[in-house]
């Protein structure tokens, strides 16, 4: 007697819901357990996720957050420092076509304190890119200036090579003795 009672107060619980889906559920819920008490059935049929299980999920979403971010602050290093190549580049090459352009010689003055390049025409600055402070690198160079003549050659015994480097990249500009940047 007792069962059939549980069995009518569930189907009229079921007959009070509003969508079918839950209808169906209650029912089949009431029908297949009416002999097991209902706090059992609640136990084994349950929708959450444990503590346990949330803590894992947790700590999985952090290791994977934790090499995609490495990897794009890598990425966003090799272009900064790809960047900042590119702009010393044309630092040079501004100097050479101003010397050829006006028949002066210009001189591209590096200094690695400030991270900074700067092309000089007698007392005129012609260009000057702050290379540390746009892009985040640190520079080093072989030697502290490179000189062109109005025929667009370099002056100079030795080539010259400047290294930017940002955390774990790094990429360098040589510049021959006859004023080529490469």
């Amino acid at each position: 007697m007792g069962n059939r009672n549980r069995l009518r107060r569930c189907t009229r619980i079921a007959l009070r819901s509003r969508s079918r889906s839950r209808t169906r559920l209650r029912v089949g819920f009431c029908l297949r357990s009416h002999s097991q008490p209902h706090d059992g059935d609640r136990r084994r049929f349950r929708l959450g996720s444990t503590l346990v299980e949330q803590t894992v999920i947790i700590a999985v979403l952090g290791v994977l957050t934790a090499l995609v971010v490495r990897s794009i602050s890598q990425q966003l290093d090799k272009l900064a420092v790809r960047g900042a190549a590119r702009e010393a580049r044309d630092v040079f090459a501004s100097a050479r076509e101003f010397a050829v352009a006006s028949g002066v010689r210009t001189a591209v003055q590096i200094d690695p304190l400030l991270t900074e390049l700067s092309a000089h025409a007698d007392a005129d600055t012609i260009v000057a890119r702050r290379l540390g402070y746009l892009h985040g690198v640190t520079l080093s160079s072989s030697r502290d200036s490179m000189a062109y003549s109005p025929s667009g050659l370099g002056y100079g015994a030795s080539n010259l090579r400047i290294i930017l480097v940002k955390r774990a990249a790094a990429e360098t500009v040589t510049v021959s003795r006859l004023g080529r940047v490469r």
